[in-house]
């Protein structure tokens, strides 16, 4: 019971565009089809829903249980900042790439990418710890859509 079952992002948050709308929508279907996430304190029950929303530099998890309780985290944007940034210089690189590099560039520019992917679903999970459970497969999809709630 421990997995997400809806998820709602801040629409007044939400970068416009096709290409960032369809990366939305994968990394949704995939947090719903495989997703392992529990509140550490909490009576919460799953499957769970989450909101989450960027306001003034934190970034809001609003958890709740099959039961209607809910459970808010909030921390700060500043750690995810530095990581956010990098990621977006790599995706762009990698895209470029993709369209006229040779294989071998490609790849050694996606091993960047997903190391930069991993480092920021590890910080995640140092930010929230306190307050969810969340495997790391989990904590790398919602890294990215904070990373796609984030203002280019």
């Amino acid at each position: 019971m421990n997995y997400i079952e809806k998820i709602s992002l801040d629409e007044n948050a939400l970068i416009r565009g096709e290409n960032n709308k369809r990366d939305r929508d994968r990394i949704i279907t995939d947090l719903l089809e495989s997703s392992c996430l529990s509140p550490v304190a909490s009576n919460l029950k799953g499957p769970f829903g989450l909101k989450i929303s960027i306001v003034s530099n934190k970034i809001m998890i609003c958890v709740e249980g099959s039961c209607g309780l809910f459970t808010d985290v909030e921390f700060s944007l500043a750690p995810l900042k530095r990581i956010i940034k990098d990621y977006s210089i790599i995706c762009e690189s990698y895209f470029d790439a993709v369209r006229d590099a040779e294989p071998r560039k490609i790849e050694a520019i996606d091993m960047g990418r997903r190391g930069a992917h991993n480092e920021g679903a590890e910080i995640l999970q140092e930010q929230i710890n306190s307050k969810l459970d969340v495997d790391f497969e989990t904590a790398r999809k919602i890294f990215t859509l904070i990373y796609l709630l984030q203002e280019k």
